[in-house]
């Protein structure tokens, strides 16, 4: 069995749709749609592309999380901290 596994970003199939909770949106109308491409057989890593309307919103995370910006940009502040702007090219954990 090979260990190499290739994942088709190019024809990904539907999307699921979805938003942040309501009480988390600060501005905007942030839906977004996430296409789920692979994820190992004891569901710990998983990949796929995620895309977003513009908006602002609060994010909790229990884990940490790989991105990678294909187009568009991003914002994100942590708490007390300063804004990290994040642009095409740039990957972020």
């Amino acid at each position: 069995m090979s260990s190499i596994l290739v994942i088709d970003g190019v024809s990904p199939g539907e999307p699921v749709l979805g938003a942040p909770r309501p009480e988390r949106v600060i501005a905007g109308d942030p839906a977004n749609k996430t296409w789920d491409l692979e994820k190992t057989p004891d569901g710990k890593v998983e990949t796929g592309v995620w895309e977003v309307a513009p908006g602002a919103w609060n994010v909790v995370k229990d884990g940490w999380e790989f991105m990678h910006i294909v187009s568009g940009h991003s914002e994100l502040t942590e708490d007390g901290g300063e804004t990290v702007v994040l642009k095409p090219g740039v990957s972020f954990v």
